[in-house]
């Protein structure tokens, strides 16, 4: 998705970008993880069937729509700016692409249980488990390269 700026200058697509980012931010990756599985019953035991993992993703960044009187250098930093926020966005879908990895290796790996009541509660934990750590490492990875600065994501 994008959202557009028209800013002249420097300092009035800095104020767009702030105005009008997703969240105060400049650009932002939004995501959702689920999972299903059928209930496969095995020697009186529960067991997950095939699981399925869902991905929903979306990368929101900011389209400019360049005056004609904008100066070569004002492009060039723009397209140093947004190539930054693609590398950015990039690593936080990466992030989440290892997490619908992990849960359903996770979930495929869990032993048949005694009920699917219990088999429910243990997937529903590991995979909400996968999903807190997938948390903290945007946060970290948000940290690590302040929020984009450092792969030049900064306006």
């Amino acid at each position: 998705e994008y959202y557009q700026v028209t800013g002249a200058s420097e300092r009035e697509l800095r104020a767009q970008l702030k105005a009008l980012g997703p969240e105060r931010h400049h650009a932002l990756t939004k995501w959702t993880l689920s999972w299903s599985y059928p209930f496969a019953i095995e020697g009186g035991r529960c067991a997950t069937g095939p699981i399925t993992v869902d991905v929903k993703m979306t990368l929101v960044f900011p389209r400019w729509t360049a005056p004609a009187s904008a100066p070569p250098t004002l492009r060039q930093k723009w397209s140093a700016a947004l190539a930054g926020l693609q590398r950015h966005e990039d690593g936080h879908r990466e992030i989440v692409l290892r997490a619908a990895h992990d849960v359903l290796q996770t979930l495929g790996s869990l032993p048949p249980y005694t009920s699917c009541n219990e088999l429910k509660q243990a997937a529903s934990t590991a995979g909400h488990r996968i999903l807190d750590r997938s948390r903290r490492e945007h946060d970290a990875y948000d940290e690590l390269t302040k929020r984009g600065t450092t792969q030049g994501a900064h306006w």
